[in-house]
């Protein structure tokens, strides 16, 4: 367990030197700031979708499954927050759904996908199809959902701070259900793991996390 930990505490580590030091060459060379807005979470309010990120200018509108909604930013947030109403409505069921968000000057967010049934909302992880290498902002008793199809894999992650929720079906086991347990911030860490035939294997894949739960 404590050889776990270092493994994950180093692996952490080490994608911060690296975004540290891109950011740096960047300020280096005398790149003009970013301002691609980005998303960090969505999630359902009665039939409204309300889409929290940064950089979102005053004509900033949201897509979902590459749709235009029309937007309504929340004037509390102060540019943060973007509502579209009765946006529930176009999350679909049991299947997961992408939403983003595009600027007036034609700059796009960072896609996010969302996993919907019955019973609950899940932030959709699909490793390593789509990268998230980044912040995720999720709710306490909220889920986060790894979908790993596409290639075997391990999840790291601190058992006090997410529960397996063996208790919801998937076809294969390949689609893990965790539950937020409490508010903080924590690493999670998704592994590809060997080849179980035992023939050449490729480079490892391994994605480092970031929580926020509230």
């Amino acid at each position: 367990m404590v050889r776990k930990r270092l493994i994950v505490a180093t692996i952490l580590a080490i994608a911060a030197v690296a975004f540290a030091s891109t950011t740096l060459v960047d300020g280096a060379l005398g790149s003009p700031p970013q301002t691609r807005p980005s998303i960090v979470s969505a999630e359902l309010r009665g039939n409204n979708l309300m889409v929290e990120g940064a950089n979102f200018d005053e004509n900033a509108t949201v897509y979902i499954n590459y749709k235009k909604r029309e937007t309504i930013p929340d004037a509390e947030s102060q540019g943060k927050v973007l509502m579209v109403r009765k946006g529930g409505k176009r999350i679909r069921f049991d299947d997961y759904s992408t939403v983003y968000v595009s600027n007036g000057d034609g700059q796009t967010s960072n896609g996010i996908r969302l996993f919907r049934t019955d019973a609950f909302v899940a932030r959709l992880i699909q490793f390593p199809v789509q990268p998230e290498l980044g912040l995720i902002h999720l709710k306490v008793g909220g889920y986060l959902l790894v979908d790993s199809r596409a290639a075997l894999s391990a999840d790291g992650y601190d058992r006090d701070f997410f529960a397996r929720a063996g208790d919801q079906r998937f076809d294969t086991d390949d689609l893990r259900l965790y539950q937020v347990l409490r508010e903080g911030d924590t690493g999670f860490v998704i592994s590809q793991v060997p080849f179980p035939n035992g023939g050449p294997q490729p480079p490892p894949i391994i994605w480092g996390l970031t929580i926020h739960a509230e």
